[in-house]
């Protein structure tokens, strides 16, 4: 916003700019925990997208190393049986 309209910015335009940013998601989950922290500006909100998303890859990298190892697991447990 401040390229199209240069010059000192004002409370509206910080939310007209946080608002279009949260629009622009494409995940509606992310968007509502972000506005559940009710950021005041587009920086507050790029910051939480960027934490949460953070978030949420190292929380489904965990998951996925997770159900590989049980896999590993049952494969040793059925030779071993065997």
């Amino acid at each position: 916003m401040s390229l199209a309209y240069p010059g000192p910015t004002s409370e509206l335009s910080n939310i007209v700019a946080r608002d279009a940013f949260l629009k622009a998601l494409d995940n509606s989950s992310l968007r509502v925990r972000i506005l559940e922290k009710e950021p005041v500006n587009l920086g507050d909100a790029l910051k939480l997208a960027c934490t949460l998303e953070a978030f949420d890859k190292s929380t489904s990298q965990e998951a996925m190393n997770s159900s590989t190892d049980t896999r590993r697991d049952r494969t040793k447990f059925a030779k071993a049986a065997s």
